[in-house]
This record gives C-alpha cells, structure tokens and sequence, in this order.
C-alpha cells in the first residue's frame, strides 16, 4: 500500500496503492467496505485523504488529477485540471470542504472539496512539493519540497505565513495540529523538525532515526509526534521535548506512510507488503491488520502434490493455508 488515511474517530479508513484502486475499510472490525477503481487516473494510487467524518474520500495518481468521491453514494468527480507530472501529496481539512495538493510540478494547489475544481495554484517551492497539510479549519496549509524547506501558507490570502528551514536535503512529509500551530516536517537528512508556525522557528530536533525518515504525523493538539523512515521504524516523540516515547523496529517499507486519527486515538500505517495496520498510538501496540484477498486467499494447499518448495512459498504469499505444520 502506498497511501493511508483515517477519519476522525478510527471507524473509516481508506487506503490506495500500486494495483489502481482505493479501498476504504471499517477500521473497527478490519472488514472491506468498498474498493473504487481510479477512471481518469493512471498509474498507482499514490495518496489518499480523508474528511474527519470520512464521507469525503481524495486520491491522487501519477497524472496529476485530483479525484474525489462521496463515501455515502459512491458518486465521483475527477479534476479537469491537475499537476504536470506526479502529485507527491493530497490533504483535506476536516469538512472536506478544501483539498490541497503537492507535485511534480513545483506547485501546491487547492480544491473546492464539493467540486473537484481548482481554487488556486500556490507556487513559492524551488523544487518538487513532497507533502502538504491542511488545518482543521482549512485555513492554514503547509508544504514541504525537495528544495529542503517547509512554506505556511494562509489559504484565503495566498500568502507564505512563513519559510521554515532547518533541513539539509529534501523534505518528504510534513504534518499540522489541528489549529495550525503546530507544524512537523521529515526529512532525507534522518530528523524530524516541528515548528512553532506563529514564531516561525524549531521547536525541537528529533533525531533518532538512522536513514533517511519518510513519513510524519501529527496528533491533533501538537503535542505527540508519530514518525516513519527508511530504518524501519517507526518512533513516537514528545514534540514539545523531543523525548523518544516509543519505537517499533520492523522491516524496511512496512511503514511506508503513517497517520493519526484526529481523536488521537489511533495510529494507521501502510505498507509495501500490500497492508494497512491500526496501531494503538500511545503504546504502538499492533490493533488490527487490513489486507485485500489475495489470489489465493484461504485455499487449502494442505498435502499438495507436484509443486515444488518454491512454488509452495510462492501459494502461501498469495493467500494459501497449508495446515500440515499445525
């Protein structure tokens, strides 16, 4: 899985990756709900995004478009305009209501959440945008870029807030609280950064992952940081303190994005290994794993004749059971 988003209370979860689709899950019981081709968009899903009640469901793809859907009635409506290239990162605030993008492009732009139309076409970054996030409000937007910098921005004025540097290298993932306070940023040089937005200056250095960190989330009062990187890990910090609270060490892609739900609640990650995990996110203790079927899923290979080990491993990977062990 490429993409992952919760809503605001953990019950919705949506997920999108390398086959095309977007799937959307009932976080509590780890049931598919839903599985939504991309029509218009090419390529894998490489983002999703999600309103806090989860209705209002984005996803983005390597053409550049937008697509949005209304998860009560399934209907869909696609950006007729969109970036020139990929778009690296997609955010929404809490209504839905305004979505803003990030790409290849050197662009952010925003959507009408209702519409699918652009608003705007933000540019200030020198190169690709990485990642953006929305406040809760849909006021507040910040970006970050491989020019190695982070830009606030005021939605209703288009105006840079602020340029936030700190980074040496590209800056992958960025994160807001929900009044837009608070911002947390990740970079290729192994730290995450989080931000007083209003002083425009670091609050703390976080440090402890070796390799490059590739994904940041940010609890909702800008107090708990959850990060991800190319180590393996993924690490729960203090923002404020920058003390290191908890560290789960896995391998390398299994926590390839990381996100918060908006009651802080819940942490949701999505992997390489084609699944989406729900974490406790005090403890990061394992909750519940959400995996599509697979090709073989559930068949019975029990006592198979004429396949070799490998192909034997090959069927398990795909789903198979093969109960001789047990």
């Amino acid at each position: 899985m490429w993409g992952v988003a919760i809503s605001g209370d953990g019950g919705t979860v949506a997920s999108g990756g390398q086959d095309g689709t977007v799937r959307l899950w009932n976080g509590a019981t780890g049931g598919l709900l839903v599985t939504w081709p991309l029509p218009g968009l090419a390529g894998a899903v490489g983002n999703v995004a999600l309103s806090a009640d989860g209705r209002r469901v984005v996803a983005t793809s390597d053409n550049g478009r937008v697509r949005l859907w209304d998860a009560s009635t399934g209907q869909s409506v696609s950006s007729d305009e969109g970036h020139i290239g990929v778009v690296w990162g997609v955010a929404a605030s809490a209504d839905g209501r305004r979505i803003a993008s990030g790409g290849d492009d050197r662009t952010v732009r925003l959507w009408d959440g209702g519409t699918g139309r652009a608003t705007a076409i933000l540019r200030g970054h020198a190169g690709r945008v990485r990642g953006v996030a929305v406040s809760a409000d849909g006021r507040t937007v910040a970006s970050s870029g491989d020019d190695g910098t982070v830009l606030v921005w005021d939605a209703d004025t288009l105006k840079v807030r602020a340029t936030l540097q700190g980074h040496t290298g590209a800056v992958r993932s960025v994160a807001i609280s929900v009044d837009g306070r608070v911002v947390a940023s990740a970079g290729d040089d192994g730290r995450v950064q989080v931000w007083d937005t209003g002083a425009a200056r670091p609050v703390s250095t976080l440090t402890d992952h070796t390799g490059e960190v590739w994904n940041v989330a940010l609890s909702p009062d800008g107090r708990t940081v959850v990060s991800s990187g190319q180590d393996g890990c993924m690490k729960r910090w203090n923002a404020q303190t920058g003390q290191l609270l908890a560290n789960l060490q896995r391998t390398p892609g299994e926590f390839w994005k990381v996100t918060i739900s908006a009651d802080g609640r819940w942490v949701a990650s999505a992997g390489l290994d084609g699944t989406v995990k729900l974490w406790d996110s005090t403890t990061l203790e394992l909750v519940r794993t959400l995996r599509p079927d697979r090709r073989y899923e559930r068949m019975d290979i029990t006592g198979l004749m004429g396949v070799s080990e490998v192909q034997r491993e090959s069927l398990l990977a795909l789903g198979a059971v093969d109960r001789s062990g047990l």
